[in-house]
């Protein structure tokens, strides 16, 4: 099958596909299926729609969660010519991602009306919601073009995701259509039998859209259209070969195989990404028929930069870098060092961010901010980031994703952060917050609880250097404040 090399090159191609199964979605307690044909159409229209509103401000938000018009609402605000800006669904960042881009028209689902309705009272800049449901309820489309409007040139900008904020302040990160079919081309690439996806991810993060469902459409295959709150129900209903998970999500997923609550026979692989994965839960994976692989990317790369693959994987690594990307290490000490990339896949730049644009790209090359190293045969390895990195006084440096990843060992620690704390004026110790497993807190007293975990500290402290030493001990029921992603929000 013919490369697609931009988005809209990629929308050409479901006119050929004709009535090929195109998405699949739960509506009510009835699975709806779309064809490629009737995808093909439902773009055309609302790209009218939009031409015909003669916008003057060339960026659309997008606030539908992981529907089947959200997809429909990327690619026609493409296929106009305009940037399309995907908007979190999470309700606290829909304000800051709105004024961010600057957007004056936003399309959002029907699930998402009571909250529009509570940003319009809210709100003083003037902004258009339309609800997609409603326009394609009353509008009437003749003669719907037989080709894309816009230009498949694919280096300017074309969509805007926000990165997730994990260690800091959300940006807009602008993305082109040669940016995003990089990633796209890559998984087909790597995974070229594969035309049967699930997304479970958020539709508004590239790892959603571009990882999760783009590379079923770009070969002419069938995306089941899910969220982490209906995923095991649609694995049962429609047998994937292939999805995208995060770690806590495959964790979820192991437990309900278990309890004989999920059929996976159907799935042949699992790419994990986002957050650090414990290499025990491959292992089980494998048992079940199922080969859970390792991943790396950003949103400013697009997202990928590296993968494990069915031919080339390793424990404890996410793969080697993808073909066609370049890394180096920088500020390198004894191998590891801050990983640099430079590619196809590496942003146009920050959207109204040209400060924060020219701090990470240099001469082409995009900082990640990720700390890792190459080892002897080629895999990438992770540390931790930069930003995260914690120094004392004395100069020493403590990477606390490493001592968490050694904690999280322990059967009765579910998660943990590990944090400064500072002891008096001269000196800072390290505290770590423990959320303890869920049969851990049921079924024992608080104080057996706690002895439990001090006991765990005590035995990774043990093979720690005295500086790296955990002096301090919190325990929660609840879990940690994370991100969309389940990235932990430090």
């Amino acid at each position: 099958m013919k490369k697609n090399n931009t988005v809209l090159e990629m929308l050409r191609s479901f006119y050929n596909q004709g009535e090929k199964i195109a998405i699949k979605y739960f509506d009510g307690g009835k699975i709806l299926s779309v064809t490629y044909a009737k995808l093909w159409k439902d773009v055309q229209v609302l790209t009218e729609i939009l031409l015909k509103m003669q916008l003057t401000n060339r960026r659309v938000a997008i606030l539908s969660g992981n529907s089947y018009y959200g997809l429909v609402s990327f690619f026609a605000v493409i296929n106009a010519g305009f940037v399309a800006v995907l908007v979190s669904s999470e309700e606290s960042a829909v304000v800051a991602n709105l004024d961010g881009c600057g957007c004056k028209l936003v399309l959002f689902s029907r699930k998402f009306h009571n909250l529009v309705q509570k940003l319009t009272e809210k709100l003083q800049k003037q902004r258009i919601y339309l609800s997609l449901e409603k326009m394609f309820e009353e509008y009437e489309c003749r003669d719907v073009a037989q080709r894309p409007v816009a230009s498949c040139e694919g280096n300017g900008c074309c969509a805007i995701f926000y990165s997730s904020g994990t260690t800091g302040k959300s940006k807009g990160v602008m993305l082109s259509q040669t940016n995003i079919m990089f990633s796209v081309n890559s998984v087909n690439f790597y995974f070229d039998n594969i035309k049967k996806m699930l997304l479970i991810l958020p539709m508004s993060h590239v790892a959603g859209l571009i990882v999760s469902v783009f590379p079923a459409l770009n070969v002419g295959g069938t995306v089941f259209l899910a969220d982490s709150f209906s995923f095991l129900k649609a694995i049962n209903a429609f047998k994937p070969e292939m999805m995208v998970l995060v770690p806590v999500l495959a964790e979820r997923l192991i437990n309900t195989i278990n309890l004989g609550e999920c059929d996976v026979a159907c799935l042949q692989y699992i790419m994990c990404s986002a957050a650090p994965m414990n290499s025990e839960l491959a292992k089980i994976f494998e048992s079940y028929g199922v080969s859970l692989l390792n991943a790396y990317g950003l949103t400013e790369c697009g997202p990928i930069v590296s993968l494990s693959t069915p031919q080339n994987k390793k424990p404890n690594t996410v793969g080697k870098v993808v073909l066609g990307c370049q890394v180096k290490l920088v500020k390198n000490e004894n191998g590891v060092g801050e990983i640099w990339v430079k590619g196809p896949n590496v942003m146009n730049g920050y959207s109204n961010n040209l400060k924060a644009t020219r701090k990470v790209i240099i001469d082409g090359w995009l900082r990640t901010g990720d700390i890792g190293y190459l080892d002897e045969e080629g895999f990438l390895c992770l540390v931790g980031r930069a930003d995260n990195i914690i120094v004392l006084q004395s100069g020493e440096k403590i990477c606390p994703e490493k001592l968490e990843a050694q904690i999280v060992k322990s059967p009765y620690i579910e998660e943990c952060l590990v944090k400064p704390i500072v002891q008096n004026a001269e000196n800072i110790a390290l505290s770590v917050d423990v959320v303890v497993s869920r049969d851990c807190g049921s079924n024992f007293k608080a104080e057996d609880v706690y002895d439990m975990v001090a006991k765990n500290i005590d035995k990774v402290n043990a093979s720690l250097s005295y500086y790296e030493k955990i002096r301090k001990i919190n325990i929660y029921q609840e879990g940690l404040a994370k991100t969309a992603l389940y990235k932990l929000k430090r």
